[in-house]
């Protein structure tokens, strides 16, 4: 009598539903700005550049940060906020500012 071979689970199904990949404010910059193409074109840096700054979520040096503000065109105070976030900086309190007084 033959063996059933072991029971593979099954994966499950979307159901029409595309599937979500979370997204960064370096991806969202570079889409924006004609995508990953343009960019490394306009840029001058590889696409392994790009994958490397999306996967850490900002961008290593401040001439690329701006260069890369510039191809998107936004207002001028949107470039500021976008470009502090690609630069890994964050809006609000500093987080090595100085530190409330310990409980007496």
């Amino acid at each position: 009598m033959p063996r059933a071979a072991p029971a593979r689970p099954r994966a499950r199904r979307r159901r029409g539903r595309p599937l979500r990949l979370p997204r960064n404010a370096v991806y969202d910059a570079i889409h924006a700005a004609g995508g990953p193409t343009y960019v490394a074109r306009e840029l001058g840096v590889s696409s392994a550049t790009m994958a490397r700054w999306r996967r850490e979520n900002r961008v290593h040096t401040a001439a690329d940060v701006l260069r890369l503000v510039a191809l998107v065109g936004t207002s001028p105070t949107r470039q500021l906020q976008m470009a502090r976030m690609l630069a890994g900086l964050v809006d609000g309190p500093a987080r090595n500012g100085p530190r409330p007084p310990r409980g007496k």
